[in-house]
């Protein structure tokens, strides 16, 4: 299962995150003055991309950051990877100007748009970075006592600048289930309302406190789909930074095909065999998820079980 997990997009096996040095000011000091260390700039939950020929990610050296009114006066490490230092910076939302500043090296974007197209190890930057960017933009002050933050740690603790209060925080991921739902040679497709046209996707959610993970997959494919499931099992799991979530993949057995949506929260939901999916795929009235999602690998699972034909080979081929 561990395999299959790191082998998720946005994730890296090759990433260092350095947890020993994250308190090492004197080590984190020669670092942030290291010729060879690469800032990643943050600004408005967008990264820096190079969009001139093929998209990529734009790092930056220390002496090239336009700006240093960052959030909370500090940057973050983010770790090692081949052999280099990353840190992320995050730009104050609040400031005019930033984007003219940066123009000369690219365009702030958002990572979903460029995703697709980038190394999986550089992805795994991104989706770390971003993750924790989001955590210190949304955590400015203490939520015992109101008073401000200040980060801490290379930017991954908070502390209460209160010294009555003094109470620390830590980055936090949000775990949220997807699953894919098969009755005989049927899988299970929803969608929402405010989707592009034939966008459709897998039964997902947040798992809620007190809550195992089975049993929000149970939950949430009741609620809305009204659909009875019976064997629930792990598949593999995949960060998600839109903004900090973890996508937990399950596939499960429906022991029950009416469908009746109980929470209104979709427009559609319907079973489809493989060939189904595929004429609609290739008549474009449906949109198979995204290639870098684990919603993708699920779907793709469950089609090559019972397929001479490999779904992703399928895929490229419609899309020539």
């Amino acid at each position: 299962m561990l395999n299959k997990s790191s082998a998720n997009f946005f994730t890296s096996e090759n990433l260092n995150r350095l947890t020993e040095k994250r308190n090492d000011d004197k080590w984190i000091n020669q670092k942030l003055e290291d010729p060879g260390a690469s800032f990643i700039p943050l600004w408005q939950d967008k990264n820096l991309f190079n969009v001139s020929v093929q998209p990529k990610i734009i790092y930056l050296k220390k002496n090239e950051l336009k700006r240093y009114s960052y959030i909370n006066n500090t940057i973050t490490l983010i770790g090692e990877l081949n052999g280099r230092v990353y840190f992320s910076i995050s730009l104050d939302n609040s400031e005019d100007g930033i984007e003219e500043d940066y123009s000369t090296f690219g365009i702030f974007a958002s990572i979903r748009k460029y995703s697709a197209l980038l190394d999986k190890d550089e992805a795994s930057l991104l989706a770390y970075s971003n993750a924790l960017h989001n955590w210190q933009n949304h955590h400015q002050f203490c939520g015992l006592c109101g008073s401000k933050t200040k980060l801490v740690c290379t930017g991954h603790r908070l502390d209460c600048s209160n010294p009555g209060c003094r109470h620390q925080s830590f980055p936090r991921t949000d775990p949220a289930i997807i699953t894919l739902i098969y009755n005989d040679d049927k899988c299970l497709l929803v969608r929402q309302p405010h989707w592009q046209p034939g966008q459709y996707a897998l039964v997902a959610g947040f798992v809620e406190p007190g809550e195992s993970l089975e049993s929000a997959v149970a939950r949430e494919t009741y609620e809305e789909t009204g659909i009875e499931l019976d064997e629930i099992n792990y598949f593999s799991a995949q960060p998600w930074p839109f903004p900090g979530s973890i996508m937990l993949g399950f596939t499960a057995k429906a022991v029950t095909d009416k469908i009746t949506m109980h929470d209104n929260e979709l427009e559609d939901a319907i079973w489809m065999t493989r060939e189904e999916i595929v004429e609609g795929i290739k008549n474009k009235t449906l949109k198979n998820p995204t290639s870098f999602s684990v919603a993708f690998k699920l779907l793709e699972n469950w089609f090559n079980e019972k397929s001479t034909e490999k779904f992703s080979d399928i895929i490229s081929y419609i899309n020539k």
